[in-house]
């Protein structure tokens, strides 16, 4: 397979009757957030219009989760872009034509965007294109009965669901699930981190995220999923944990158990821990123990909603034990930088860590 590794001069589609060139910025980079492929100034831009834009934020939210949720089988197909193209062609008006160059989004996890594209457009502008008739297509499928919950940086939200179970969602999460529940069985997808406190039922109660599944009856416990990894404590009751593809038996996890799954292998032994350190997010605490540095500032990043760039690669395996609480996003990176000897510096709500030169402010 052929990889494109130069920058491309190509033809965009052209502005939307209406669009102004800040949302045309926007859908451009969120098309490259999707891919991965921003860099640190795009990165800085693009975090401050989602802050800008509580609509964008969610949107993007909403398109990440779809493209990264694994969907269950009775979802309907991702649709087509080069359809939509089409359709978009017959019924917009669209005015004037205009060439820029695109760096090319190389990301295979998106080769569902380009399938079925006409020539003429290269991977960057049809995943501009998806954004547009994915946001239509998120809001469709399913018809009514699909209901989903997005909380944006900065924001947690307590959700009641159909059954009276509840769900109180943690910063930059989605949760979805139909209303009524299917007959049968009570099922939510997860991206993000919830904890849930489950009614009792003989219907059992399933949490799917990007490679596990969790199964209950009736209990309380917290499901973090991000970046192919799952991780469930119990905080009592029981839970059994397994992955999403031909799971097996999985793990049973009891009080105060902690079991995580990692890309496609085993859920781990289960490990006793306290509960104060898997719940403290609850209360708006920030709790990590032995956890790379590279998690520390992405759970910085959605707890004050700010942009942090780790400029030194060599740090992400870094790890930090340490609770802050009641502290504002200043003191918590001065903190961390502080206690693991690595520079930084603070411009308003950017941070950048482990640049060599910057100077640690105090």
């Amino acid at each position: 397979m052929m990889t494109m590794t130069a920058r491309i001069p190509l033809r965009i589609p052209p502005q939307v009757k209406g669009m102004t060139m800040r949302k045309r910025t926007f859908y451009n980079l969120c098309a490259k957030a999707l891919a991965g492929e921003l860099t640190d100034d795009e990165r800085i831009r693009f975090g401050q219009l989602c802050r800008e834009s509580d609509k964008w934020n969610r949107l993007y939210m909403m398109l990440k989760d779809a493209a990264m949720q694994n969907k269950s089988p009775d979802e309907p197909p991702v649709p087509q872009v080069g359809k939509e193209w089409r359709l978009l062609e017959k019924h917009l008006s669209v005015h004037g034509t205009r060439s820029e160059t695109i760096r090319p989004v190389r990301s295979r996890r998106f080769q569902w965007l380009r399938t079925g594209s006409r020539p003429a457009l290269l991977p960057a502008a049809a995943l501009l294109l998806a954004i547009l008739t994915t946001a239509v297509w998120i809001g469709i499928r399913q018809g009514s009965r699909m209901h989903t919950i997005v909380t944006g940086n900065a924001e947690r939200q307590t959700v009641t669901l159909p059954d009276g179970s509840e769900v109180i969602l943690n910063s930059g999460s989605t949760l979805r699930y139909k209303n009524p529940f299917d007959e049968g069985n009570r099922v939510v997808n997860l991206s993000g981190e919830g904890f849930f406190s489950i009614v009792k039922d003989v219907k059992p109660f399933v949490v799917l995220t990007q490679n596990a599944r969790t199964t209950v009856l009736g209990t309380r416990f917290d499901v973090w999923s991000r970046s192919r990894k799952t991780r469930v404590f119990v905080q009592n009751g029981v839970v059994r944990l397994s992955k999403l593809d031909n799971g097996g038996p999985g793990i049973e996890l009891r009080k105060n158990d902690q079991s995580m799954i990692a890309g496609g292998l085993s859920p781990s032994r289960a490990i006793s821990v306290p509960a104060d350190r898997m719940l403290g997010w609850i209360d708006g605490s920030l709790v990590f123990h032995t956890t790379p540095l590279s998690e520390v500032l992405t759970e910085i990043e959605r707890h004050y909603d700010i942009t942090v760039i780790l400029q030194d690669p060599r740090l992400k395996e870094k790890t930090l034990t340490a609770t802050f609480r009641d502290m504002d996003y200043g003191t918590v990176i001065r903190s961390v930088c502080t206690a693991m000897n690595i520079p930084f510096s603070i411009d308003k709500d950017i941070i950048t860590v482990g640049a060599p030169n910057h100077e640690t402010r105090s």
